[in-house]
């Protein structure tokens, strides 16, 4: 049992610690058919595009801000990048526990359905100026006000807030994973086609912001510094939870500022789905975040935490410190 001081690591429990093995099988990725329905029918296309227009730009990137290459001289690493069928397990073991396909409609449903709502009693307070059509039917104020009043009544069901927070409370990645054992990247495209309307996001940007998140974890992990160091495995997933799930959203949150020029929804993305995730995923925002010393100060600590057994996310804290004070000095 883990002792209330002690932080959860990234390898404990994570699906994908154990490759190759009868566990990886049964942790295998599955979706019930009840839910199948819940996602639009072109999503794997759409994220399918994504990859092939950002991949090499996103791993540009990620090589840029961390200083890490995956290839240095004649020790070279790929690390690969699958789009999965199904679900992975901790997102399947949450819908199950109310597995009523028309209450998930409506929570993964709720930010459209609310815009609705809303567009249905502007439309209502001024009807007189909607009658611009010369045949609009036999449509009323009325008509409009009963449906804006239904939706409302369908998301002040209680059991829809809890079954939204239900997936938000999961700790560990569900839209992609990083299979560090065997230096994989899979994307889950159907629970991308799930959290997006969720969160009130598009299926690319939140494909987007999976691909650099997932690509950060390997970068992190597996990439070369300029005296050839990596993220040795068993450090790495004896490391802190917290340390390495921040490292990847602090790199996530600078590429996507980044990318803005071509992608200007993409910040507000992420800062959606940052507003929705668990407590391992929202720590690092603390961190230095803007400029070139804030950058170099976490660099800093993440060199140091790599080349410790079992990073803290206490000592990488010390360090970013002591770098900052180097810093202030000059």
């Amino acid at each position: 049992m883990m002792s209330e001081t002690e932080s959860p690591k990234f390898g404990k429990d994570y699906y994908g610690v154990h490759p190759n093995t009868a566990e990886e099988k049964q942790t295998a990725p599955s979706v019930p058919r009840e839910f199948q329905e819940l996602i639009a029918t072109d999503v794997y296309e759409r994220i399918k595009r994504v990859h092939k227009r950002w991949n090499l730009r996103i791993r540009e990137l990620v090589r840029t801000e961390t200083g890490f290459k995956l290839s240095i001289g004649d020790d070279r690493n790929a690390v690969p990048i699958l789009i999965i069928d199904g679900l992975p397990k901790p997102l399947e073991q949450a819908l199950l526990q109310d597995p009523d396909p028309s209450l998930w409609w409506l929570a993964i449903n709720a930010p459209l359905l609310e815009q609705t709502a809303e567009g249905l009693s502007v439309l209502v307070s001024d009807f007189d100026r909607a009658r611009i059509l010369q045949n609009p039917g036999e449509i009323e104020p009325g008509d409009a006000h009963a449906l804006s009043e239904y939706i409302r009544l369908l998301l002040a069901i209680k059991r829809i807030e809890a079954l939204r927070n239900r997936i938000f409370q999961i700790e560990t990645d569900v839209l992609g994973a990083y299979f560090f054992r065997r230096c994989q990247i899979q994307i889950y495209w159907m629970a991308i086609g799930l959290i997006a309307p969720l969160i009130g996001v598009s299926i690319e940007d939140l494909t987007t912001i999976t691909l650099t998140h997932e690509l950060a974890h390997a970068y992190t992990h597996l990439g070369g510094d300029i005296d050839g160091n990596r993220w040795d495995v068993s450090a790495f997933a004896s490391s802190d939870l917290v340390l390495v799930e921040g490292l990847a959203q602090y790199y996530t949150e600078r590429i996507c500022k980044k990318l803005d020029d071509n992608i200007p929804t993409l910040s507000a993305a992420f800062g959606q789905l940052l507003s929705f995730q668990s407590s391992p995923y929202t720590q690092y925002r603390g961190w230095p975040t803007s400029g070139v010393h804030g950058a170099e100060i976490v660099r800093f600590a993440m060199i140091d935490s790599r080349a410790q057994e079992g990073a803290s996310l206490g000592r990488f804290t010390e360090q970013m410190n002591k770098a900052a004070a180097s810093i202030a000095k000059k």
